[in-house]
């Protein structure tokens, strides 16, 4: 997976990890996180970008880098595929291409 390039969320090296009270929510977003449709990059090819409490926290070029965003901001008890605390944009946990 690629750095989210997001200083304070402890991606590729950069700053300190962050994590988030769940209490911090954006009255923009109803879902804690949010992953929307599938975009493409002609060098890294089909991804999705992730947004938690309202905030773009990376890419992701599959569901295990959905699982570990949401790990690396404290919400690692989080069932990506049942829980109505994801909004899965342009297709579910399945759509990749």
């Amino acid at each position: 997976m690629q750095g989210c390039g997001l200083v304070g969320w402890g991606c590729a090296g950069r700053g300190r990890e962050r994590t988030w009270d769940m209490s911090e929510s954006n009255p923009g977003h109803h879902a804690h996180v949010v992953v929307h449709g599938v975009e493409t990059e002609p060098m890294a090819g089909p991804y999705r970008r992730v947004d938690i409490l309202g905030e773009e926290v990376g890419k992701a070029y599959e569901l295990a880098d959905v699982a570990d965003l949401c790990r690396r901001a404290g919400l690692d008890e989080l069932d990506l595929e049942a829980d109505d605390m994801v909004k899965w944009i342009g297709g579910g946990p399945q759509v990749w291409v």
